[in-house]
């Protein structure tokens, strides 16, 4: 059962969908126009699998500004960027019409407006069930709503809630509860699907970039549909879009994500976008990168880098716009390679797919990667292996003497998957990290974990004759 949840802008739509799904998925915030993409939300409500779906605030209708927002006439803002807002609306149509349920939520405190009444009489023409949810009620004398004006709608007198407060909702899943009953037989089978799909074994994949490189026109075209928002502007995208879909053949949840920005330049919205993002890529198992191949790659691509590193996520460079690369790809390839070893030398041998989005060159090439690392980064290396393996590194290159000691490595085992990580036991701690970075790359390149976050830590053995703690 697929609800969308609509309504003018800051009405609380977001707020309603967190709560429902007993968990925070949403961004949400005073300032109008928060959510611009449609974002879609699996949950259950009374044991009914149900996908919420989220959409921007209605401001407008075939790309037309509507004139009640419009302030000091501003329209140059982003606030009123056309294209981008006849984009957000086309997405909340696109939820309408793909909804069996719709929730038409107004605002209890501001009163009916103009704008109510206006997509109250476009909703009533698409003939769906409809319910009214008057919300930010939880204070009835702050109320500038009257129960006759409700009705006006053409949906009855509604249902009283407060998403914020959690008033009023049990009435809204007894709405679920009830319309999944009387219609069953249309529900069953999704529901059966539902129930016998393991979602634990999708391979969730998470696109990270900066502003404006491309990150959600690559996300359309894994899905091969017009599912989040782009434009030349930057921070088009603000919350995390995820959705269950397959990539070939293999399951992925697929997340785009808001542009990575530096906290010291982004207001308090952007700064919200980072932490969904961050979040995001704490619970990803592979990460795409991407990277404008006509800018090279800078500072900010670094950090984000160095950001999948350190959550042990295997890493796919993404660089995009190759069509519009003037220099030799080669040449600018090896740099983006060396950029990364030298900032980062937990990651090895960089996977680097060169496409265009725009264009859905090579695009293709990226699921061959990604089920690759996804394999390599939950494989588990058979200790005899290592230890054969070890003896034969060593004897290619033995580590530096200590204190004028040989140095002995005697043992290596693998402690952990996801991402790998290695125990090394020697006689010293004091290893010198050239050394260590000379086992890293090989253990890398020997076992094909090129990509993939290596972690590696050195113990002592200890002497079995040794009597002190």
């Amino acid at each position: 059962m697929k609800i969308a949840v609509v309504g003018k802008t800051n009405v609380g739509k977001s707020t309603i969908i967190n709560v429902l799904a007993g968990k925070k998925f949403n961004l949400t915030k005073d300032t109008p126009g928060v959510t611009r993409n449609r974002k879609e939300v699996m949950t259950q409500i009374l044991g009914i699998h149900v996908i919420l779906i989220d959409t921007a605030g209605l401001e407008r209708v075939s790309g037309k500004i509507d004139p009640m927002l419009i302030k000091n006439n501003d329209i140059n803002n982003e606030k009123f960027d056309i294209e981008m807002h006849k984009q957000m609306f086309e997405q909340a149509i696109i939820a309408i019409k793909q909804s069996d349920i719709i929730f038409f939520v107004v605002d209890a405190t501001t009163g009916l407006t103009e704008q109510d009444f206006h997509f109250a009489n476009f909703i009533q023409k698409q003939q769906k069930k409809t319910i009214l949810l008057v919300n930010k009620a939880e204070k009835k004398w702050e109320m500038n709503i009257s129960e006759k004006e409700v009705q006006k709608l053409g949906f009855g007198s509604g249902i009283l809630v407060s998403a914020e407060h959690n008033i009023g909702l049990h009435e809204v899943k007894a709405e679920i509860l009830q319309y999944y009953n009387e219609n069953i037989e249309k529900f069953s089978e999704y529901q059966e699907l539902c129930n016998n799909t393991d979602y634990s074994k999708f391979i969730h994949l998470c696109i990270l970039g900066r502003p404006n490189v491309g990150k959600s026109t690559l996300f359309n075209v894994i899905l091969n549909e017009e599912r989040s928002i782009v434009g030349d502007k930057s921070g088009i995208t603000r919350d995390a879009i995820a959705t269950y879909t397959k990539f070939y053949d293999r399951d992925i949840k697929l997340i785009d994500t808001a542009g990575l920005k530096q906290n010291m330049k982004a207001d308090a919205l952007e700064k919200a976008s980072n932490l969904e993002t961050m979040r995001a890529l704490r619970l990803t198992h592979i990460a795409i990168v991407v990277v404008d191949a006509t800018i090279g790659i800078i500072g900010q691509d670094l950090q984000i880098i160095t950001q999948v590193a350190r959550e042990g996520r295997p890493l796919i460079i993404a660089l995009n716009k190759v069509d519009l690369l003037k220099q030799e790809k080669a040449d600018a390839i090896t740099k983006i390679r060396q950029k990364i070893e030298n900032a980062c030398i937990e990651v090895c041998n960089p996977v680097i797919v060169e496409i265009s989005a725009k264009t859905q060159k090579n695009v293709g090439a990226l699921y061959g990667k990604v089920v690759k690392l996804y394999d390599s980064w939950n494989a588990k290396i058979q200790t005899s292996v290592l230890n054969q393996w070890l003896k034969q590194r060593v004897s290619l290159h033995a580590p530096a003497k200590f204190r004028g000691k040989d140095t002995k490595l005697k043992y290596i085992t693998q402690t952990k998957i996801r991402p790998p990580t290695f125990v090394l036991f020697a006689n010293t701690k004091d290893i010198h990290e050239s050394y260590l970075r000379y086992l890293r790359n090989s253990i890398a390149k020997d076992f094909e974990l090129n990509s993939i976050p290596i972690r590696f830590r050195v113990e002592t053995s200890k002497n079995p004759f040794d009597k002190t703690k």
